[in-house]
């Protein structure tokens, strides 16, 4: 068994489950980083909060287009699963990022809309697929319904203001940050 260092971090096995490891990693730390901001500067103007909430779904839709490009030992309903919601995540946080004078609401209602999407393919995977532990499966059960929960808030209740639901939204992608890092890290059975 080969073990390197790469960017601080121990990698064991073959090589696409090393980027693999990387990506969920890296992009699961900035994730948890942007999440971290969000909450911290809850006082600064929305459209800050927005913008640290689309880099960190950004985040999250980046390592799904990956696995399912390159993690070929993936069933194939995984693999395409992970290509068309990491694409779609991509593009409502590039959205976000590109159009800020688009209403708030809009963009709220943009966000949920990628939260929702990274929800469903957590609670899908965790459900369906066995290539992982059930600890971790677990895991991608609870946060996936907790992130179709929060991203539904803000379509059932939009009046509910803004700085509750970004804050939600905060909370949600933080605990997909998590996530990314321990499945990163965690390896398959």
């Amino acid at each position: 068994m080969e073990i390197k260092l790469i960017l601080g971090l121990y990698l064991i096995g073959n090589d696409s489950s090393k980027l693999q490891t990387v990506v969920d990693v890296i992009l699961g730390l900035i994730a948890v980083l942007f999440s971290l901001a969000a909450l911290a500067y809850s006082e600064v103007v929305i459209s800050t909060i927005i913008f640290l909430i689309s880099i960190a779904l950004f985040a999250l839709g980046a390592p799904r287009i990956v696995s399912g490009i390159f993690l070929t030992d993936l069933p194939n309903g995984l693999r395409v699963l992970n290509v068309v919601i990491g694409s779609i995540a991509l593009v409502v946080s590039t959205i976000s990022l590109l159009f800020p004078d688009l209403t708030t609401q809009v963009l709220i209602f943009l966000l949920a809309f990628g939260l929702l999407l990274i929800g469903v393919v957590r609670l899908v995977v965790g459900l369906f697929f066995s290539l992982f532990f059930k600890w971790i499966r677990l895991l991608f059960v609870i946060s996936g319904c907790f992130t179709i929960f929060v991203a539904s808030i803000a379509f059932i209740f939009p009046e509910l203001g803004y700085f509750a639901l970004v804050w939600l939204f905060s909370v949600s992608l933080l605990v997909n940050g998590i996530i990314r890092i321990i499945q990163g890290i965690a390896k398959t059975k």
